[in-house]
C-alpha cells in the first residue's frame, strides 16, 4: 500500500470509537470481509457482532477488510487494491482465514473480485495447506449457499453467537495438533451444526435437469445440516461495537432489539430463516442503551418486528428520559397509535416508513401481510397529525397473480394518503412528501413463495413506468426503484444451485457483463428465474435444516 492510502487509511481509523485492537502474531489471524463499501459495512449489526465475537476468543485476532468506495475519500482506502485488510493494511494472504460477511446475492460478485485482487485462487479445490481457510456466513449464504459453494472452503450458517465460539475452539485444536485442512474439515463438519463444507457433498441431476439428491462423500458425515436458532437472546446483547464516522448510520448507536417475526409474511425470508421470534427484555437492553447514549445522541433500534416489541414505548421512552432520540426505520401500521408517534415526534423523527407491499386487499392477503386499507389510512393519518411531516411507502410489483388492477391499486392508496396528509395537516406544520419505494418482488428460499417464478423484467418495467408516470408532476410524491434487469441477476443467483457459480465466475472474467456471461456458459438461466418449480421438484437448498422451534 503506498503512502497516501495508508494516510487515508489512517485517518479512517482515527475516526472510529471502539476496542483496542489486538497485537498482530499473538493470536490465529482473520480478516473479516464485507465485500462492499466501508459506510456500508460499519452499519452492519451482524458484521460488527462477528468481528467481536472472533476478537473476544483468546486464540483469534480479527481484522477488516472492504470493497473500496469511488472517488478519492478516505473510505476508498478501506479496501484498497481489495486486498488489505483495515487495521494493519496486511494482505489477505497472510491471514489464517479470509471470512465473507454477506447479506445480499448482489453482493457475491464483489467477493470473487476481492479474492483474485488478493491472489487467491477463486475456486477452493485449486487452495491448498498454504492459503487461507475462505470462509462465509451472513443472511445470504444462510438462505441459499449452493451458487457460492464451489468458492467458500467452510460455511457457518445461521446465527454466530453460539456456533462461531465453537468453531474457533475447533480450529485452534486443529492448527495445534498439525491437523491437515481436510481432517478438520471432515471433523468440524461431523461435530458442529451450521458447519457446511460442500466439497464434502456431492450434487446427483436428474436427466431435466432438476436435482435428485445431495449425498456426503464420506461416511460419518450428516445426510442433512442442521441449523439452529439461539433460543434466547437474554444472553448477550449485540450492539454497535466500532462507532465509524464513516459510516452510513453513523450518527446512530445501533442495538438489536429482536430476532424473527411473528407474522411470518409469506414473502420474507428474514421472518423465517430466524424463526421463532425472540425479544431481548427491558432488563437486558438497558445497559447497551446507556452504553449508546455515552457514544451518541441517538439510538436506532435494529430488528426485525420492532413495532411488535412489547416493550417498545418503554424503550423510548426510557431513552427520551436520559436525553436522547430513538431511530426506527419502519414500523407495522396496525401498531400505530397516538402515544408511540408521540414518542417517535419527541425524538425528532421527521420520517417513517410504512409498507403495505401492495395496493389491493387481495395482494395484502395473498402475503398473509395482514393489514387492511382502512388500518393503512388511520397509521398515516396517526402519523401526519402527530408531526411526522414524511412518509415513506414500500410496495412490491411483479407478484405472483398480479394484474393490472393491482398496479391502479397501488397509485389509488397512494393518491389517498397523499389527499389525508393534506386534509389532516391544513393549517398546522406542513407535510412535506411521501416517497414511494417500488421493488419488483424476488422469489427467496424459505418462504412460502420459493417455488414461484420471477415476473417478466420487461413487464415489470412497463408497471413500474405507470407508477412513475401517474406521479410524475406531483412535487410531494417522489418514487424511488431498483433497476428490473438486475432483479434477474439476483433471482438467479438467489434461487439457483451449484451450477450457477460458473455464471458468476463468467461474469467475473469479463468485467461485471452478465450478457456475456449468460451466453458464454452453458446453463440455462431462465431455468432457475422464470421456471415455476413443482411441490416434489427437490429444491437446491433443501438439504440444509432450519430448526425451527
Amino acid at each position: 500500500m503506498n503512502w497516501k492510502l495508508r494516510k487515508k487509511s489512517e485517518a479512517l481509523l482515527a475516526r472510529e470509537q471502539g476496542p483496542p485492537k489486538k497485537v498482530w502474531g499473538s493470536a490465529l489471524s482473520v480478516c473479516l470481509v464485507y465485500p462492499n463499501t466501508y459506510r456500508a459495512g460499519m452499519a452492519n449489526l451482524g458484521f460488527q457482532a462477528v468481528y467481536q465475537i472472533i476478537n473476544e476468543h483468546p486464540s483469534f485476532l480479527c481484522e477488516r477488510a472492504f470493497l473500496s468506495a469511488s472517488g478519492g475519500g478516505a473510505e476508498s482506502a478501506a479496501g484498497a487494491a481489495e486486498a488489505t485488510s483495515l487495521e494493519s493494511r496486511k494482505p489477505l494472504g497472510d491471514f489464517d482465514i479470509v471470512a465473507f460477511s454477506v447479506s445480499f446475492e448482489n453482493d457475491y460478485p464483489h467477493l470473487l473480485k476481492m479474492l483474485d485482487s488478493a491472489g487467491l485462487p477463486l475456486k477452493s479445490v485449486d487452495r491448498d495447506e498454504t492459503h487461507p481457510l475462505v470462509m462465509g456466513g451472513g443472511v445470504a449464504f444462510s438462505l441459499n449457499p449452493e451458487p457460492l459453494a464451489d468458492f467458500i472452503d467452510l460455511f457457518i450458517l445461521g446465527e454466530a453467537e453460539e456456533m462461531l465460539p465453537r468453531f474457533c475452539d475447533d480450529y485452534a485444536r486443529a492448527r495445534m495438533s498439525g491437523q491437515s485442512r481436510r481432517t478438520s474439515l471432515e471433523q468440524m463438519q461431523e461435530n458442529l451444526p451450521g458447519v457446511y463444507v460442500p466439497s464434502l457433498y456431492r450434487v446427483n441431476y436428474l436427466s431435466d435437469g432438476t436435482i435428485a439428491g445431495v449425498e456426503p462423500l464420506e461416511a460419518g458425515l450428516p445426510k442433512r445440516i442442521r441449523i439452529d436458532p439461539v433460543k434466547t437472546l437474554d444472553g448477550f446483547c449485540t450492539e454497535e461495537v466500532i462507532s465509524a464516522q464513516d459510516s452510513e448510520l453513523a450518527q446512530m448507536y445501533l442495538v438489536e432489539v429482536n430476532r424473527g417475526c411473528p407474522r411470518r409474511c409469506a414473502f420474507c425470508a428474514a421472518g423465517h430463516l430466524y424463526a421463532p421470534v425472540r425479544f431481548r427484555r427491558f432488563e437486558t437492553l438497558r445497559p447497551a442503551l446507556d452504553r449508546g447514549l455515552a457514544r451518541k445522541k441517538k439510538i436506532g433500534l435494529v430488528g426485525t418486528a420492532v413495532s411488535d416489541h412489547p416493550d417498545l414505548k418503554r424503550i423510548c421512552r426510557y431513552i427520551l428520559e436520559q436525553g436522547g432520540q430513538a431511530g426506527i426505520g419502519s414500523l407495522r401500521a396496525d401498531r400505530m397509535d397516538q402515544d408511540l408517534v408521540g414518542l417517535l415526534s419527541a425524538s425528532g423523527i421527521e420520517t417513517v416508513a410504512i409498507a403495505p407491499e401492495a395496493g389491493s386487499q387481495r395482494l395484502r392477503e395473498m402475503l398473509c401481510k395482514g393489514l387492511s386499507e382502512a388500518q393503512i389510512l388511520r397509521a398515516a393519518q396517526c402519523l401526519l397529525e402527530g408531526g411526522i411531516a414524511q412518509l415513506r411507502l414500500y410496495f412490491m410489483i411483479g407478484l405472483p397473480t398480479e394484474e393490472e388492477k393491482d398496479i391502479d391499486a397501488i397509485i389509488d392508496l397512494v393518491k389517498q394518503i397523499q389527499h389525508q396528509a393534506l386534509s389532516c395537516t391544513e393549517g398546522k406544520k406542513k407535510f412535506r412528501r411521501i416517497t414511494l419505494s417500488i421493488n419488483q418482488f424476488i422469489p427467496k428460499p424459505r418462504t412460502p413463495f420459493e417455488r414461484c417464478p420471477l415476473a417478466d423484467i420487461a413487464l415489470a418495467g412497463l408497471r413500474l413506468r405507470k407508477i412513475q408516470a401517474a406521479f410524475g408532476r406531483d412535487k410531494s410524491i417522489s418514487v424511488i426503484s431498483d433497476v428490473p434487469k438486475w432483479n434477474y441477476v439476483q433471482a438467479l443467483l438467489s434461487l439457483g444451485d451449484r451450477r450457477v457459480g460458473e455464471v458468476l465466475l463468467a461474469a467475473h472474467r469479463r468485467g461485471g457483463n452478465w450478457s456475456q456471461a449468460l451466453k458464454a456458459v452453458n446453463i440455462n438461466a431462465d431455468f432457475y428465474v422464470y421456471r415455476e418449480k413443482s411441490a416434489d421438484e427437490m429444491l437446491p437448498w433443501e438439504h440444509i435444516e432450519i430448526g425451527r422451534k
